[in-house]
């Protein structure tokens, strides 16, 4: 499915992707939900209501998605895993695009690629947040690295930003937001209220022509850290 100029939308009970999504300038939004309200663009009182249904709902993507925003969204959780994600997902809008996996309830697990360029933002969020073996979550920018948020914000303290209870992330699993010519090293936070596994590589790391390196907390209030963390200017 290609949009060279609008968005291209998957809503249902229950959505899985399997195919290839393409929408460079715009969006691409899956979202899976017992009970989904939806406005016409423009419109003010006409609305838009499936049929509401009592069962629970599932997100799946083992396919190829690529927008200048990528959206993955569960409202409802069907089964231990409200979303997941085995597939590629590729933002390439200038100046930063946006890739949000967003768990309302339940896990949200991921083991394909998540690649925001031009220094964009990665957000992989939910109940709980499983990166496993695989996983590759990269925001990298040729004058500054950008954004990774994995199960909260710095410290958990930015309301605007679901935490997680529990975050799990494996020893084969790469989360890099670098500078690559010139600039900074970008963000990475890998946040739990609960427990926090950390075992993989992190590379938030200045430009290779000058810059610093960038920020990074792994945080939980019981915490086992025993990964990697390159941050070098």
């Amino acid at each position: 499915i290609q949009a060279a100029e609008g968005d291209i939308f998957l809503v249902a009970r229950r959505v899985v992707n399997e195919g290839s999504l393409e929408a460079p300038e715009v969006r691409v939004v899956l979202e899976a939900g017992c009970d989904i309200l939806l406005r016409p663009e423009g419109s003010q009182h006409r609305f838009i209501r499936t049929h509401s249904l009592e069962e629970e709902a599932a997100l799946e993507n083992s396919g190829t998605i690529a927008a200048a925003v990528a959206e993955l969204r569960s409202t409802a959780n069907p089964y231990t895993k409200a979303i997941c994600h085995r597939g590629n997902i590729l933002s390439i809008k200038e100046g930063g695009g946006k890739i949000l996996l967003v768990a309302e309830k339940g896990t949200c697990e991921v083991s394909g690629s998540l690649i925001a360029q031009n220094g964009g933002t990665v957000h992989v969020l939910g109940d709980d947040v499983h990166l496993l073996n695989g996983a590759n979550i990269d925001a990298p920018g040729e004058l500054g690295g950008g954004t990774v948020l994995i199960g909260g914000d710095t410290q958990g303290k930015n309301s605007a930003i679901k935490n997680a209870k529990h975050t799990w992330v494996g020893q084969e699993t790469h989360v890099r937001a670098d500078a690559l010519r010139k600039g900074n090293g970008g963000k990475v936070i890998f946040w739990s209220d609960e427990a926090t596994c950390h075992y993989g590589q992190i590379s938030v790391r200045g430009g290779e022509e000058g810059g610093n390196g960038g920020f990074v907390e792994v945080s939980g209030p019981i915490l086992d850290y025993r990964g990697f963390t390159d941050a070098r200017a």
